[in-house]
């Protein structure tokens, strides 16, 4: 069976601090959206025969910024999920259930949803 040698306090903090900094990127993100939006809508034309009112560096933005989307919403939920799954996992260590701190930070670690360890509904 596995040894813990876990400073709760500790991980409060550093969760905390984590959650923070990850907080502060959400001015950044939306910014970033606006950008390459106004970007790809300033991007200028396509005159001549094949006259395109995008040219063809609005729609690569465009087309670029949609791949990238679901990687960054992706992070943004992995970050959230292991920062829940490890505030969990302290919880049940502190509350002596071994086996539940166990499958709440291995969890944790693959960045699954903690609510799927504990069948649904949040641990207290």
């Amino acid at each position: 069976m596995a040894r813990w040698d876990v400073e709760p306090g500790t991980v409060r903090t550093v969760v905390g601090n984590t959650a923070k900094a990850a907080g502060e990127l959400q001015g950044p993100a939306e910014s970033y959206a606006k950008h390459v939006q106004s970007a790809a809508t300033n991007a200028g034309s396509l005159a001549g025969p094949c006259e395109a009112p995008g040219g063809l560096v609005g729609p690569a933005l465009v087309a670029w910024a949609n791949g990238v989307t679901p990687d960054l919403e992706f992070m943004a939920e992995r970050t959230q999920r292991t920062l829940e799954g490890a505030l969990l996992a302290v919880g049940a260590y502190e509350d002596g259930d071994q086996e539940m701190a166990e499958r709440l930070e291995r969890a944790a670690i693959e960045g699954r949803d903690p609510k799927d360890v504990l069948g649904g509904g949040k641990r207290q």
